[in-house]
């Protein structure tokens, strides 16, 4: 799932091309900016939500085999220590897992 903040960054950056194609007033121009625009937020929201989600699976792939602990308590440490393996590792020593 993307984020708010990451959403939020992507809309500015839609609403800022299409301003400029609307001033412009060229039909050419404007049609550029809608599929440039268009082919960016795709790139992004796939790296957003797919590639990212990758990296997480295999970040608790990892964690799981260094560990030895199960899927849950490795994802819940990822995402609370911001997918920083050794963090999340350090956590799970404290937690006493």
């Amino acid at each position: 799932m993307m984020d708010e903040i990451v959403f939020k960054q992507i809309l500015a950056g839609a609403m800022e091309s299409v301003s400029h194609a609307i001033k412009t007033q060229d039909p050419e121009v404007t049609m550029g900016f809608a599929k440039n625009l268009r082919d960016e937020i795709e790139d992004e929201i796939y790296h957003r939500c797919v590639i990212q989600k990758r990296k997480s699976a295999k970040t608790v792939t990892e964690l799981r085999s260094i560990s030895g602990l199960g899927l849950f308590a490795c994802k819940q440490a990822l995402e609370e220590s911001e997918w920083d393996i050794n963090a999340a590792l350090e956590l799970l020593r404290k937690r006493g897992l």
